[in-house]
């Protein structure tokens, strides 16, 4: 009778694992991960193939790239150019470019994302660097001010693999601290916040608009550290070949938006409201930062760009930020050990957006035209 109830346990258990293998899957260094085919944002999301369709992946929670795309959404001027050639723009909503580069070979043509997910996208499926999107910092929070000598056998939350990964690893070098003597945990950027509070991590690393979200939700939380994060617009190399003109219309929208977010206090109040009306209609509630505060995360990320967007030269040099990341990401299983930094270099290509710069009256670079009302 005992034996009759331990097979059906271990019957059971066997069910259940076959279960659950149909909406998990194994990455390379082992990290459970959900089958983003079964997500509940991504779940209905049918991409259109054909010939007249271009589909671009945008991040409404990215700041500032998630303003860019709703005005890339808005822009009147490039919608009239797109159709005059054959062509529909459409758009997926994503909450992070690693989820972007999980769905790029089911026919995504553009897509945005931070410097990490940027370069593996690169690696795994070729594709284009064009411009910037954004440069600015990661943040390491923790519940008070402290060193990042007193995280030592603590707990530091962070997505694997990610630009926040590399910023601790970077930010724990220089202090002589080993990546041995800190407890790294791979968790939901979601979760980070109500873990903290409540103890179950002492601290974590993100971007924004996350540090952000955590300290207007618990206004004890602080900053204790900064690494540099950039994000970048990137094409599928193919787009790019048969279709360039597609190429110069979408980063002359992008220097329209930078440019029209860069005028005035008006403007930038008037993104950042639409940009929330955006996260709330994909996540379906409300973003606890005020119109004012998103408005100051947005011009904080495009400080440093202006109005354009160029890929600096020095990162992309021999030992540079850019270079230093990719050796990360090899290291870390993301990037195959067979690929050279060279190939990687090669994937950003600044001559398109230059093009654009450089016929800016053709281009249309400072005329203004954006639909006011949902751009459904």
């Amino acid at each position: 009778m005992i034996y009759k109830k331990l097979s059906l346990i271990l019957l059971a258990i066997t069910l259940i694992c076959l279960l659950l293998i149909q909406y998990i899957s194994y990455s390379e260094d082992s990290q459970i991960k959900a089958d983003l085919n079964q997500h509940p944002f991504y779940s209905h999301y049918q991409f259109n193939t054909g010939q007249q369709t271009i589909n671009m992946a945008i991040q409404p929670l990215g700041v500032p790239i998630g303003a860019v795309a709703e005005l890339i959404k808005r822009d009147k001027i490039l919608h009239a150019k797109l159709k005059e050639l054959g062509f529909k723009l459409r758009f997926y909503n994503f909450l992070s470019g690693k989820d972007i580069n999980y769905f790029w070979d089911k026919g995504i043509d553009i897509g945005m994302g931070g410097d990490m997910p940027t370069l593996v996208s690169v690696a795994n499926h070729d594709t284009v660097i064009t411009s910037l999107f954004k440069q600015e910092f990661t943040s390491i929070v923790a519940k008070e001010y402290s060193l990042l000598t007193d995280l030592e056998n603590n707990k530091i939350a962070l997505p694997f693999g990610s630009n926040a990964h590399y910023s601790v690893l970077r930010a724990l070098k220089l202090e002589n601290i080993s990546s041995d003597n800190v407890d790294l945990i791979n968790m939901d950027i979601h979760e980070y916040a109500d873990a903290l509070k409540h103890g179950k991590i002492d601290a974590f690393a993100a971007w924004e608009p996350f540090p952000s979200l955590a300290r207007e939700k618990y206004p004890e939380f602080v900053v204790i550290h900064k690494g540099l994060s950039t994000a970048y617009l990137f094409f599928a190399n193919k787009l790019t070949k048969e279709h360039p003109k597609v190429v110069h219309l979408l980063l002359a929208a992008q220097v329209r938006a930078m440019r029209w977010m860069n005028q005035s206090r008006k403007n930038l109040f008037q993104i950042s409201e639409w940009q929330l009306q955006a996260y709330e209609a994909f996540l379906h509630k409300k973003s606890p930062l005020t119109v004012g505060k998103n408005a100051e995360l947005i011009r904080n990320g495009l400080l440093s760009i202006t109005d354009t967007p160029a890929i600096p030269e020095k990162s992309l040099i021999e030992g540079g930020f850019l270079q230093q990341a990719f050796l990360f990401l090899q290291a870390m299983n993301k990037i195959n050990k067979s690929v050279d930094w060279h190939e990687i270099k090669n994937g950003f290509n600044v001559e398109f957006l230059a093009a654009v710069l450089v016929n800016k009256k053709h281009y249309q670079l400072e005329v203004f035209d954006y639909q006011q009302g949902s751009h459904e």
